[in-house]
């Protein structure tokens, strides 16, 4: 049984894809205190260097983004840890085109404010051309700390 890999045409086993990433981060931002608002995690434009890997995407570090460049569905994969407030519950979302979108999620809480929490998601999401694909982290009702140490967003095209 084979595979077919979905890219650019001419060109078998390419496919357009995209990442950002966050190596050794230790930039705090601050969550709303609404338990609903999700805001845009920022710790991937303070990271040094230039932006990850890139082919018929865009990876916007300096924005905290993806362009996908193409419509289509993507395999997007996401994996963060991070400090936070003490007895915390962070959620964590992918947005496309600035929706939330409920399949690439996760929950995690912080016991105390040393400890280091980690989590993932991975999920198939639909996008048209031009869209960004950005994370967000919510608290549960408080402001609260998160501190991304080390991240990634990845984005890989497998379809129209």
């Amino acid at each position: 049984m084979g595979y077919r890999t979905h890219g650019h045409p001419g060109r078998p086993g390419t496919s357009d894809h995209a990442e950002i990433y966050v190596d050794a981060g230790s930039t705090t931002q601050v969550t709303n205190a609404s338990a609903d608002t999700f805001d845009l995690i920022t710790g991937f434009n303070t990271a040094a260097g230039v932006n990850g890997e890139a082919s018929g995407a865009v990876a916007v570090k300096a924005s905290n983004k993806i362009t996908l460049t193409l419509a289509g569905k993507y395999h997007v994969l996401f994996a963060c840890s991070w400090q936070g407030t003490t007895n915390e519950t962070y959620h964590i979302h992918a947005f496309i085109g600035g929706t939330k979108h409920d399949a690439t999620a996760f929950k995690r809480k912080i016991g105390t404010g040393t400890d280091t929490g980690a989590g993932s998601f991975a999920g198939i999401v639909t996008a048209t051309a031009g869209q960004d694909l950005d994370v967000r982290v919510a608290a549960a009702g408080t402001s609260s700390d998160f501190i991304p140490i080390a991240m990634n967003l990845t984005a890989i095209r497998i379809g129209d």
